[in-house]
């Protein structure tokens, strides 16, 4: 299977391996309560496994949220500047920092708000990132 990097690098955060984290979704989805957390709170881990493939959102501190496989970041009360807005193809750090995603080679690839006729709540990051493939063995017992 695989996994961005992302999410990968918040498992790490949440202490959680890959194997433990395929473990846990062979046996359903890991949502709200059930969520893999890490120990300050700052990352949160939700996902399933869709009959088309893996769904998760990682949430990035208190604002922010990793879609998979839209690799899509929602930035709420971000507002970056008007260049950050038409900038395209730029390291991710140039719009949104976060100690989890500084190591990572991830590209910006475009900025929108969230809604236009509210720019005050955030922004849409589209964002190209890599994956990592893992061997992933469902349980059919």
């Amino acid at each position: 299977m695989d996994l961005p990097v992302i999410l990968v690098a918040a498992l790490s955060a949440t202490g959680t391996t890959v194997d433990a984290f395929f473990a846990r979704l062979a046996k359903g989805a890991i949502w709200q309560d059930q969520a893999i957390r890490s120990p300050d709170g700052e990352i949160v881990i939700q996902a399933y496994l869709a009959p088309d493939g893996l769904r998760a959102v990682v949430q990035i501190g208190n604002e922010s949220w990793y879609h998979h496989p839209f690799d899509t970041i929602h930035a709420y009360g971000l507002l970056p500047s008007a260049e950050a807005m038409t900038t395209r193809d730029v390291p991710l750090a140039a719009v949104l920092q976060h100690p989890l995603l500084a190591p990572l080679q991830i590209i910006a690839r475009s900025t929108v708000a969230l809604n236009s006729d509210k720019p005050e709540l955030g922004v849409s990051i589209a964002v190209d990132v890599p994956r990592i493939t893992y061997p992933f063995f469902r349980d059919r017992s």
